[in-house]
């Protein structure tokens, strides 16, 4: 790089160049730049003066000398151009070999031709010689464009960064909501196993201790649709009570049946469909028999069972099946096909899902 040592040494033997009557023209042209007594002294002391004010209003300075070429030039005083242009060419010399040539080193292109560069060398005095290929760049545009890409790739890896600390965030809570909602499950299956437990004891207990309840049945004979004022009702069809009988088809054989309210005769299933006028009620005097209804695959619903009647040495049960709110159809449960029997406006029908037989607690 140029120095200001050398630009004064140069300007000094610009000196030389001129006669009295160039330093004069030179004085001349600078008139409406320097004060009346520098363009009256045209001593080398005086061009020196004029020089130094140039300096101090910045016309010219280490890296532009147009305004001082452009002068020399007018005054015809080539030999000062030639001297003031080769400076200029020696400052702007290292500037451009050593921006282009690591760039071109970088990017070699074999299809354009190659031509030899003299620049000098900023290490020694000596020329050296470097073989570069030619291009159109613009030094200061491959500034720009590598300032440009170290810019970019700095922001790309600070956003990568940013954006893989927020995402291990998000995966951290994540994974800790996960965790609580875990352990919130696991709680209220261990609640719900416990209270299951728990239930299901006092729902065996009951029933243990209904076994010895249910033989307690109080049955009260009756005919021609008479009903007991403690008669236990069993269903609904449509705005009519049913409740539960047995009927006495033969000296052995003892079925369930139901009653509807207001009809003269009992009915069930046998063989078909049965009818009798007389028939045995189910009532509950004692006020501490409980009868529930009870699914028959939830519980061992054998121990609590009311027993109504027999069919050749088979034990049947009173049981029902639950239609609608006003629709609860009473027929005879067979244990050996867990079937229900039923008559729905005097047909025979069976069904083996949603059975509720009748139990006493």
């Amino acid at each position: 790089m140029m120095t200001s040592y050398e630009l004064r040494s140069v300007l000094l033997k610009t000196q030389d160049c001129l006669s009295d009557d160039d330093r004069k023209r030179l004085h001349f042209f600078f008139c409406h730049d320097v004060p009346r007594r520098l363009q009256d002294d045209l001593t080398v002391n005086g061009t020196l003066s004029l020089l130094e004010t140039l300096f101090t209003q910045n016309k010219i300075n280490g890296q532009d000398l147009t305004l001082l070429i452009a002068a020399f030039e007018n005054i015809k005083c080539f030999d000062a151009v030639k001297l003031l242009k080769d400076y200029m060419d020696k400052l702007q010399e290292p500037q451009a070999t050593d921006t282009l040539i690591p760039f071109l080193a970088q990017h070699p292109d074999k299809h354009v031709k190659t031509n030899h560069l003299i620049s000098l060398n900023k290490y020694g005095n000596n020329n050296i010689q470097i073989n570069h290929t030619t291009t159109n760049i613009n030094p200061s545009t491959v500034n720009v464009q590598q300032y440009l890409k170290s810019r970019l790739a700095k922001q790309t890896t600070q956003f990568l960064l940013t954006f893989s600390f927020l995402l291990n965030i998000g995966l951290v809570v994540a994974m800790v909501l996960c965790v609580i909602k875990m352990y919130h499950d696991r709680k209220e299956l261990v609640k719900a196993q416990y209270w299951a437990i728990k239930s299901g004891h006092n729902v065996q207990q009951k029933i243990l201790d209904s076994a010895d309840k249910r033989n307690c049945a109080v049955w009260v004979n009756a005919r021609d649709g008479e009903v007991p004022a403690d008669a236990v009702i069993g269903g609904q069809e449509g705005d009519r009570h049913v409740y539960i009988v047995r009927i006495q088809v033969d000296d052995k054989n003892v079925i369930p049946g139901k009653l509807v309210d207001k009809n003269k005769r009992a009915e069930t299933e046998y063989n078909g469909v049965w009818l009798s006028a007389t028939y045995q009620v189910l009532t509950n005097p004692v006020p501490k028999l409980r009868y529930e209804w009870i699914q028959t695959d939830s519980h061992n619903f054998s121990l609590c069972v009311v027993p109504v009647g027999k069919e050749e040495q088979t034990d049947f049960y009173i049981a029902r099946t639950v239609r609608s709110s006003t629709m609860v159809l009473l027929g005879k449960y067979d244990v050996r096909n867990r079937r229900l029997y039923y008559l729905d406006d005097g047909v025979v029908k069976s069904t083996d899902k949603d059975i509720e037989v009748l139990c006493v607690l």
